[in-house]
Parts: C-alpha cells; structure tokens; sequence
C-alpha cells in the first residue's frame, strides 16, 4: 500500500471503521457461547459427581469434558484477541 494512494487509504479505513463496528457484536457472541461451555462443563462435572458410572461411562464423559474445556479454551482465546483489539 502506498501512503499517497488516497483510495487504498480510503479503503483501509472503511475496512477499520467496520472491524471496531463489529467488535462488540464479538464479543458478545463470544461470551455467550463460553457460557455455553462453562454450563456444558458443569453438567459433565455433575454427571461424574452423582450419577453412578461404570468405568466405561466414565471415560466417556471425562472425553466429554476435556472437549469441552479444550472449545472453551479456544473461545477464551479468541476473547482475549478481540479485547486486545477493543483496546485501540
């Protein structure tokens, strides 16, 4: 890109103005959808907490659970990333 290129700058800040827009839309769709995992993770941890398993159940769940927390880790990242952003 060319600095003296008015229409590529001119671009270049339409594209910006439109990322900062969508920022909190997001984000938010992000926080729910953690939260969506977090209540996953709960029912899991209560699955292994109260319901009588045998070792096959078990290792299923313990599956279950480690996807899940391995989804959510990924959206918290993907959080941290957009904050990060939302800081300029």
């Amino acid at each position: 890109m060319r600095v003296d290129n008015t229409e590529e700058i001119k671009t270049l800040f339409l594209e910006m103005e439109n990322l900062f827009i969508n920022l909190d839309a997001a984000k938010k769709e992000l926080e729910n959808e953690i939260c969506i995992k977090e209540a996953e993770q709960t029912d899991y941890l209560h699955e292994l907490e109260l319901a009588k398993l045998n070792g096959i159940e078990i290792v299923q769940v313990a599956k279950s659970l480690i996807n899940t927390r391995k989804e959510r880790r990924k959206l918290k990242d993907r959080l941290e990333f957009i904050n990060t952003i939302k800081g300029f």
